[in-house]
Parts: structure tokens; sequence; C-alpha cells
């Protein structure tokens, strides 16, 4: 089975299989360019391929969090908490390990990290065996992580929040834009504590950082995409600074709990160690250098048996 998604079309799938586009829509204009508006979607649309599912014994895989190097950077002094809100996978599964992007400006190098349960949209009580602490160089970007050694059970579809806290040096991350989720602040901290105080929460942000852990029990499949790349604005004019796309994917229909940035010139990416047991909707927009996103591609979905 083929299903398929248009960037800036409506496709259907007809009844013998072949496809068919029409109707294009346009996509809003850009704050940096307003002359040109953001990159139109791909002429032809992506692809979802159907890989079937594999067996699950006891499987590493994400359970928690935004895989993604977002382009947005912000930080906390020492002392400093903040914890952002996230909504797991389909999956359960048990934490073995947190992870957390560094900017190349970071200057932390012990960074305490931790999982807290859900309290009525701010976070609660720290989870039993769901902290650790990173060691990791001032100056150096990428992913930084430790091992919890026995770490809590993630329960499916079910939001948490991750919290870090930098004990020696200001700890700068990468996140979203003030779109997705919120995060919640603490003040003049020496630890994590076991239940969060926080001194405010605020709209927003959805940190590079996520939880690893094993399943069992079930099946892992994973949805191959393929597009065309845009060559204009919407405007028509030339598109010359296409950095990539954003792919957005969760298990509820128009909202994503995890995105995935692929660099131009790629137009194919495979999403893996998708658990099985539910459906999975995919959108996928277009970046410009200059800062532009195009709107979401029409939405598909694919089902892991």
């Amino acid at each position: 089975m083929v299903l398929v998604v248009a960037m800036g079309c409506e496709v259907a799938i007809e009844d013998d299989g072949s496809l068919t586009a029409e109707s294009a829509d346009e996509v809003r204009g850009s704050k940096r360019r307003p002359d040109a508006g953001l990159p139109a979607g791909p002429d032809a649309g992506a692809q979802v391929a159907d890989s079937g599912s594999v067996p699950d014994d006891s499987v590493t895989t994400v359970l928690v969090g935004n895989t993604a190097i977002e382009s947005v950077e912000d930080w906390e002094t020492v002392g400093d908490a903040d914890a952002f809100e996230y909504v797991s996978g389909a999956q359960a599964g048990k934490a073995t390990k947190i992870n957390v992007y560094a900017a190349a400006s970071n200057q932390a190098t012990a960074l305490q990290v931790a999982l807290y349960a859900d309290n009525a949209g701010v976070p609660g009580a720290k989870l039993a065996g769901g902290a650790c602490t990173i060691s990791m160089p001032a100056g150096v970007a990428g992913w930084f992580g430790c091992a919890l050694s026995n770490g809590p059970q993630i329960g499916a579809s079910t939001k948490y929040w991750m919290a870090a806290l930098s004990t020696s040096g200001a700890f700068r991350w990468r996140a979203q834009d003030g779109s997705h989720g919120q995060y919640s602040y603490s003040a003049s901290k020496t630890s994590l504590p076991a239940t969060w105080s926080q001194t405010g929460t605020y709209a927003g942000y959805a940190r590079s950082a996520y939880v690893e852990g094993t399943t069992t029990g079930g099946t892992l499949g994973s949805a191959v995409l393929s597009w065309d790349a845009p060559t204009t604005f919407t405007d028509g004019s030339a598109l010359t600074d296409l950095s990539g796309y954003r792919v957005y994917y969760g298990t509820a229909p128009g909202s994503s709990s995890a995105t995935v940035n692929v660099s131009s010139p790629t137009v194919t990416y495979t999403i893996s160690n998708l658990p099985g047991g539910a459906t999975y909707y995919f959108s996928v927009t277009a970046l410009s250098a200059s800062g532009g996103e195009s709107a979401h591609s029409a939405e598909v979905s694919k089902t892991i048996p």
C-alpha cells in the first residue's frame, strides 16, 4: 500500500492505486522576505511507502522528546532550572537514557536532568529513577546524555516534563520557536527537587532533548517518505536558499509529537522504530535559509499493525 501526501497540493489515492494531484495551494508569506513569501511546497508531493513491521523483542527506541536539532538558541544561568513539556509515543517502555543537545556557545559542564510527571498542566513529582547528571565539554555542539540505572516506565501517549539544571556554567540549548507546548521555569536551585516548584510557566518551545528506552512484546515499523524539491517562493520568484525540510509526525491527526529536520538536497527520509498498534500521521514543510517555513502539507496516515 502507498500513501501520498502533497506539499502544496491535494492528493488522492485512486481505487486502482494510481495517484492524482490537483488544486495547488499557496503558503503564507515569510517574515524575513515579505515580497517573496515562504518556499512553495514540493511540486509533486511526498510519498509514504508501506514498509511493513517486524517483531519487537526488547528494542531500544525514542520514548518521549524531540530528536530534531532545532534552530532557536536559548539558555539558563547556573541555578535556574527549566522543564519542557512533551507527549510520549504510542508504545510504553522502560527509560534507559536522557539526551540533550548543547549549542556551540554552551558553557555548562555538569547538567542535572530529570523526568517529571504532569500535574494538571505543570510539572509534578520527579519520577523514581528518572534523573541523572550529564557531563559535557564547554563550547562543543552536539548530543550528550547520561544513563538511567533503573529508569521509570514511560506510558504510551502520556504527558511528561523533562527538566535540566546547570551546576557549572550557563547551559545553552536548541529549541523550536515559541508555538509548541510549554516550559516551566524555577529559579535559585542547587539541585532538581523531588516535587517541582515553579517561578512561572510560559507558552512555547520544545527543546532538542529526548529519552530513549526499551520496549518489548510488540512490533516496530517504518515509513519511507520522498518528495520533489520546490524551486520557487509562493510569488513565483526563484527559491535560491532552500535549506531543507521538516517532517512532522505523531499519533493524533493534526497534532505532531515529534519532528525531524532533513537537510537539502535530500528529498527522501525513513522514519524507523515506529511502535506497532498505532496509526501515525505525517506532514512536511519546506525551509529556507533566511528563516522561512512553508505551510504544512496535507496530512497522511500509516498504520503499524
